[in-house]
């Protein structure tokens, strides 16, 4: 398993992991807004 780490793939797909992570934790600072919310005015605007 650690020479897994060591190929492209490997590193590859530990970057990849990393993002998802990343991305899943900083979620609710990149969109700050409810997604529970409803607005119905809003939902008439064009």
């Amino acid at each position: 398993m650690p020479n897994a780490f060591r190929t492209a793939a490997g590193m590859t797909g530990l970057g990849l992991l990393l993002l998802v992570m990343g991305a899943a934790t900083l979620g609710p600072f990149l969109a700050p807004y409810d997604p529970q919310a409803f607005h119905p005015a809003a939902r008439l605007q064009g």
